[in-house]
């Protein structure tokens, strides 16, 4: 007996989301509230889609792009990331947050559970969706229970029926792929050395996996220079 697919309303991951446009008129989930996540909320209300709902496990630090209209927030993350002080940064960072933002948790996102600084992670950085969400024009659900033929089941009982489901649920590296390594490349795909550094492998080097609140091209930037240094003495040595 062949078992029906439990959806059997469209189902993407965020990498193949390409416009809101495309779901005009629809019901739509959008299932995590990182960056991706959020900006793909923000875009399919702004397209007009029928309805949209966001599905939150975590909440997460939220923060404006520029603050106050101002500040932008990766030149934050510049000046503060040097500072010794990652928890005393994210209770500072909570409330400029909560100035910026105001409180989310009217419109059905908890306190943030974790902190940019001491998770050594980006927040995420709102283009549009605090607005719309609090226009009403997204809904925020719990986590996933279940998986319906017309939709899903939340964790709080609740059945809500979509026309489409995007999973922003994050993405792998890949390099497991690539690289038949398990003492270099860690169970989630990761490596297992900072970018920029040396590794025991001759010849091997990372360059922008290390997630930081100063952003990766940032990070990218300042260990490409460091990387240039080893990749030379390493074409040098092969040399003599």
């Amino acid at each position: 007996m062949v078992r029906p697919r439990p959806f059997q309303g469209r189902l993407l991951h965020s990498a193949e989301y390409r416009s809101g446009a495309d779901f005009a008129g629809q019901r739509v989930l959008v299932v995590g509230v990182g960056n991706s996540g959020a900006e793909i909320a923000a875009d399919l209300a702004e397209q007009r889609a029928a309805h949209v709902a966001i599905a939150v496990r975590t909440s997460p630090p939220i923060m404006p792009r520029d603050l106050f209209g101002i500040i932008p927030a990766q030149v934050l993350g510049l000046l503060f990331t040097p500072i010794p002080a990652p928890q005393a940064l994210d209770r500072g960072g909570a409330v400029l947050r909560r100035l910026g933002t105001g409180d989310l948790s009217q419109y059905g996102l908890a306190r943030e559970a974790w902190g940019p600084f001491t998770a050594r992670r980006p927040a995420v950085i709102d283009v549009g969706f605090v607005d719309e969400l609090k226009a009403g024009r997204i809904t925020v659900r719990p986590g996933i229970e279940r998986f319906t033929q017309t939709g899903v089941v939340f964790t709080d009982g609740r059945a809500d029926t979509f026309d489409a489901i995007v999973a922003a649920t994050g993405y792998r590296t890949a390099l497991d792929s690539v690289l038949s390594l398990p003492d270099a490349i860690a169970a989630d795909g990761r490596p297992r050395f900072r970018s920029g550094r040396q590794t025991p492998f001759r010849g091997l080097y990372f360059i922008g996996y290390d997630e930081t609140t100063r952003g990766v091209l940032y990070e990218s930037n300042r260990d490409s220079r460091k990387l240039a240094t080893l990749v030379s003495r390493y074409l040098r040595s092969n040399r003599a």
